[in-house]
């Protein structure tokens, strides 16, 4: 019997049970494995701390029935990331809202002015797609693709989205040919949309940072002469990564149906886009790749400032693998570049536009000059991730990316003022004491030093709006971090799969099971010592459809043809 029916068919306690006799995991008697019905005290524990709302289609009643039924399913020997793991994995259902145009994905809990139809915002959608594509059932991102594509009530321009290749990682897990070719020529009409809107005689794209959601940058003040504002057009790292991975995955999508000269042309169009980046965006002075006016010509140079958003070219294999380009990611361990304990800061803290402000020198909330934000992190572990698996490189190891990812996984905590700072001459001179970190949350953007949510903090001592206005603020994501990065599940178009773990030496066990992946289902165990999951070998082991793939006595990367 397959693990998938298991899985379907009978409580998530008992279906980790059968799911390793099946596979032979357990010989007489459960291991530490059966652990899993911790899963189930997880989701009780979180829907206990929630408070309302609950979730648009999905609520708490039903979110243990809806994990157990379409997550992967992770015991790892680190109790932050696996519990941070299924708190986003709680948090993001409740996102999934069904609508009489199919289910789309929320970036909030409540629809605002300036959101798209059914309270979509496509600013996070490109994590959305990320994350969701490790669901079991395609159908929640089908629908959302189609109706990004298809309705223009969805305001699919508003925000910067790297449309094509989030598709691209989609069809790598669910993997449908009639229906990839019924959307390649809309992807293709979207990619000529920005052409039109961004481009402006230039070879390199535009933006308004505001637009690509991130507004109050460094980077904009630099360019406004030292004034701070809320929008500011600039030729950005960002958009142009955006587009380059986007070309890329037509070029893939076209080849695969068939079309020569439709790949050759957006092949041409990734390699224009990869020279003008280096060329124009690399700031040889900084050794990082920073924003330019909107406007320019052959004379200017890129800005000198180090934001976070120049490690999002590497999010799509972008830069060269040359040493040149890669030592930039010392930044992101230095505690006067990017690294703090609630980090990565936004921007680097050497910068006098480094500004972490409680006060009403910034007004809005959403503050991008330095405060963390889990939009920004997300993307930087995603460039770490393919650092690590696609360049050759010393500047940056594991056990950095481990760290980055754990302390991102600590952000995930309540953390407030202490109750008597209440006043507003009191908090605009004091930094809140950090409490109550027991509760589960996320957020908009974080004290990078306290771990304190900034914007909610703001919003809660001026009185403004909805006190949990971003409460389980789907903007960012966790879970693919864990499976793609950290457990090194990778698939391909091709319909390969590759698997490179990048987890700790000292971690002697780990199990991911209930991968839905191109239309099997993947195991992936490490047991040092085959004491953990009794009735194994002891070694690194993939399983396809609970049949053994590959077995060998080290963590090692495997490629493996699954298709």
């Amino acid at each position: 019997m397959s693990i998938r029916k298991h899985l379907l068919r009978i409580p998530i306690s008992l279906a980790l049970l059968s799911f390793c006799y099946s596979i032979d995991i357990y010989s007489q008697e459960p291991s530490a494995f059966d652990s899993f019905d911790r899963v189930k005290d997880y989701v009780d524990s979180f829907n206990a701390n929630d408070l309302p709302p609950h979730g648009w289609t999905i609520k708490n009643k039903d979110a243990y029935a809806f994990l157990s039924e379409n997550v992967p399913l992770l015991d790892c020997p680190d109790s932050n990331i696996e519990k941070t793991y299924y708190f986003r994995w709680w948090t993001f259902r409740k996102h999934l809202r069904q609508t009489e145009d199919g289910w789309v994905i929320t970036e909030f809990d409540h629809e605002l002015p300036y959101g798209g139809k059914h309270g979509a915002i496509v600013c996070p959608a490109g994590h959305h797609f990320y994350e969701g594509r490790w669901l079991s059932d395609p159908k929640y991102l089908k629908d959302l693709l189609t109706f990004y594509l298809n309705d223009p009530e969805s305001k699919p321009r508003q925000f910067s989205f790297w449309i094509a290749d989030s598709a691209k990682q989609f069809l790598s897990l669910h993997p449908d040919r009639a229906w990839e070719k019924q959307i390649l020529p809309l992807l293709v009409d979207r990619y000529h949309e920005w052409e039109d809107h961004r481009l402006e005689g230039n070879q390199l794209y535009w933006q308004n940072d505001v637009w690509d959601g991130m507004e109050y940058t460094v980077g904009g003040m630099v360019l406004n002469g030292g004034v701070r504002e809320f929008s500011t057009p600039m030729t950005r790292p960002t958009i142009n990564s955006y587009m380059y991975g986007d070309a890329i995955a037509l070029s893939e999508l076209a080849h695969r149906h068939g079309k020569s000269d439709l790949a050759i042309k957006f092949e041409e169009s990734a390699a224009t886009l990869q020279t003008e980046v280096v060329n124009r965006l690399w700031n040889e002075e900084l050794g990082f790749f920073t924003p330019m006016p909107k406007r320019y010509d052959a004379e200017t140079k890129p800005i000198a400032v180090r934001e976070l958003i120049g490690f999002v070219p590497w999010y799509f294999n972008l830069p060269p693998d040359q040493a040149t380009f890669s030592e930039s990611w010392s930044q992101l361990m230095d505690k006067d570049g990017f690294f703090a304990p609630f980090g990565p800061t936004t921007c680097e803290q050497r910068h006098p536009g480094f500004k972490i402000d409680y006060a009403e020198t910034i007004k809005p909330n959403c503050q991008w000059c330095g405060p963390s934000w889990p939009f920004a992190t997300t993307q930087t572990l995603v460039a770490f991730a393919n650092l690590l698996n696609d360049y050759n490189q010393g500047v940056v190891d594991k056990s950095d990316y481990f760290q980055i990812l754990n302390i991102y996984a600590n952000s995930h905590r309540f953390r407030q003022i202490k109750p008597e700072i209440r006043e507003l001459d009191a908090f605009r001179n004091q930094i809140p004491t950090v409490i109550d970190e027991d509760r589960m949350w996320i957020d908009e953007n974080l004290d990078p030093y306290t771990g304190n949510w900034l914007a909610r903090y703001r919003f809660l001592m001026r009185g403004w709006g909805k006190k949990n206005r971003a409460k389980d603020y789907n903007h960012s994501g966790f879970c693919d971090l864990v499976i793609s990065g950290l457990l090194g599940v990778r698939p391909e178009l091709d319909g390969s799969l590759v698997i490179n773990p990048l987890v700790p030496d000292s971690w002697d066990h780990f199990c991911l099971d209930n991968v839905h992946c191109q239309g099997k289902i993947i195991t992936v165990i490490w047991d040092r010592d085959g004491n953990h999951y009794k009735g194994r070998k002891a070694g690194f082991t993939i399983l396809v459809d609970g049949k053994t793939r590959h077995h060998s006595n080290e963590i090692e990367k495997v490629t493996l043809d699954i298709d």
